[in-house]
């Protein structure tokens, strides 16, 4: 069983927890570990089926742990590259979020800032989301490429509108922007990690045992209609290849007639809604605390004396909120997701007596 896989299904945490679990696992040390430590450590945890992050008394397990987590991607048991790791979120994003929301002088000035930014959270998406599912390199560069530039596009357009149109109030100048970045955060990850819900996830028992790819596990269920559609292959023709091994053992039927009526539901986004409402909370809040800052700081006598320190202020608040909101926002929701078995498809039911299933929900 993968070591993070096993982590996140038997360590049943609290928020409190999370957060401060996540306050170590986002150590700026955690992006220069050599690949021989990582190594060591995965090792040792796999060595040690039984060790837990309880265990105090070794030191040895617990920096493990937080080697492990933070650098290994739990679906595919890959390393996560270097500057697309959890720990450097924070120092890539924060000058960029901050270059954003300056005051716009021209056009032109915007668009290496925007670029730059969903450029990165497009590609962070991406590498950190569920990597269960059968997706292509060209597919994932195509689908990445047009987020960007969609992305992009929608963040420079109230700036467009702002130069055209010279709305120079509070409201337009620094709020509308702020507005539009967080909601265009969580758009970018539902568009970035849209293959998932469509492609269908990994989900697995309590033992880390994979029981097929569901669907609905990528869009949980949260819907109400109800249609019907005709299908030569039943979904659990997409369980792993050792899975449909052992259902032919039991004999069961890996196939179903053509035109078989199935009940299909439009779901909203669960795992990936997770995850977009987590960039909403972190985007918009580092957005748009430091304005509120710079909008009671520029009464001050102190502005009006040193009118270069606003800039000073804006930068370093930027970077304070988001190193508070980088942990919050990763601990809002677990990292294994839940659901109940009866909400799947009902090929997957009949593959296992669980009532309680689980799948990666992504960072």
């Amino acid at each position: 069983m993968e070591p993070n896989v096993r982590f996140w299904i038997t360590e049943r945490q609290s928020f409190i927890q999370r957060f401060l679990q996540w306050t170590e696992l986002l150590d700026p040390t955690n992006l220069v570990l050599s690949i021989e430590k990582i190594e060591k450590s995965r090792q040792l945890l796999l060595t040690n089926e039984d060790a837990s992050r309880g265990d105090l008394e070794d030191k040895r397990i617990q920096e493990a742990w937080k080697r492990s987590l933070s650098t290994v991607h739990p679906d595919n048991s890959r390393l996560i590259p270097g500057p697309f790791r959890p720990a450097a979120l924070l120092p890539f994003t924060a000058p960029t979020l901050f270059l954003s929301m300056l005051p716009v002088k021209s056009l032109k000035s915007m668009i290496l800032p925007q670029a730059s930014f969903y450029t990165y959270s497009t590609a962070f998406n991406i590498v950190n989301g569920n990597a269960s599912y059968d997706r292509r390199a060209h597919e994932s560069l195509l689908l990445g490429a047009g987020v960007i530039v969609s992305s992009t596009f929608l963040g420079l357009f109230p700036r467009l509108l702002q130069v055209r149109l010279s709305m120079n109030s509070v409201l337009s100048r620094n709020f509308i922007p702020v507005i539009i970045l967080a909601q265009l955060s969580g758009m970018n990850v539902i568009a970035s990690r849209s293959l998932e819900p469509m492609r269908g996830i990994e989900v697995m028992d309590k033992e880390g045992n994979v029981i097929g790819y569901s669907r609905k596990a990528g869009t949980k269920l949260q819907a109400i209609t109800h249609l019907t559609v005709s299908h030569d292959w039943c979904l659990v023709c997409n369980v792993f290849p050792s899975t449909q091994d052992k259902w032919r053992e039991a004999g069961l039927a890996l196939l179903t007639p053509k035109h078989t009526s199935l009940s299909h539901y439009s779901f909203l986004l669960g795992a990936v809604k997770d995850t977009a409402t987590s960039r909403v909370v972190l985007f918009g809040t580092s957005a748009f605390i430091p304005e509120v800052f710079a909008y009671f700081f520029k009464r001050t006598q102190f502005f009006l004396q040193n009118p270069w320190s606003l800039w000073t202020l804006k930068l370093s608040c930027t970077v304070l909120v988001m190193g508070l909101m980088v942990p919050v926002s990763f601990s809002v929701f677990p990292q294994i997701g839940r659901i109940q078995c009866n909400e799947l498809e009902k090929e997957i039911q009949s593959a296992t007596e669980e009532t309680e299933l689980f799948y990666n929900r992504g960072v």
